[in-house]
């Protein structure tokens, strides 16, 4: 070998060398960009997972608690059901109650419809519930009051109304249940429901 063809061959070995060492320093900080690059994306996949996660809570609870309203939505419409079930079957009682029983409660009413201010000393009607345990008649005497008239009305179940050529006073069990309700409303529901 002459003296150009050892240059060449030590520049190739040293060119050679270079890339060699190039390559492994390449290749070191290419596995360090990867091993960079994976822990970067296994913190974004775990915040990614702990996000769905947390996600995944709020959405079930957010359905758990709308399931919850529409429980206790529709137990608080069947309650309200049982309770108007009640005051209704309470009025409904009236037309079924005992006749001295029926008599006594509808003439303490007249009494005190016939004794208000707009009605006293005013010629009334009567109209009492044509069905009812006792007739007008029979409640206005037990009252001790003197109607002007006394009819029967099938519209109503029981109780009467008193009218005068200004007033009308309802007495009827729905009526006067319907007025109490509020005030009814307490007894009833710890009855019904402790």
């Amino acid at each position: 070998m002459n003296g150009i063809d050892e240059i060449i061959a030590r520049i190739n070995a040293e060119a050679l060398s270079s890339e060699n060492r190039l390559r492994a320093e390449y290749e070191a900080k290419i596995d360090d960009v990867k091993d960079t690059s994976a822990a970067a994306c296994a913190a974004i996949a775990k915040r990614a997972e702990e996000k769905a996660e947390t996600e995944r809570k709020a959405m079930r609870l957010r359905a758990e608690n709308r399931a919850g309203t529409a429980c206790r939505d529709e137990l608080l419409t069947k309650k309200r059901e049982l309770i108007d079930s009640v005051f209704a079957r309470a009025a409904e009682s009236f037309s079924s109650m005992k006749k001295d029983k029926y008599l006594e409660i509808m003439a303490r009413m007249l009494s005190g419809a016939a004794s208000d201010e707009a009605v006293r000393g005013e010629e009334f009607t009567l109209v009492a519930a044509k069905d009812a345990p006792a007739s007008g008649k029979e409640i206005a005497e037990k009252a001790g009051v003197t109607p002007y008239e006394v009819s029967e009305s099938d519209e109503l179940k029981a109780g009467f109304v008193i009218k005068t050529g200004l007033v009308e006073i309802n007495c009827t069990p729905e009526k006067l249940i319907a007025q109490r309700r509020e005030a009814l409303l307490p007894a009833v529901t710890a009855a019904l429901f402790g």
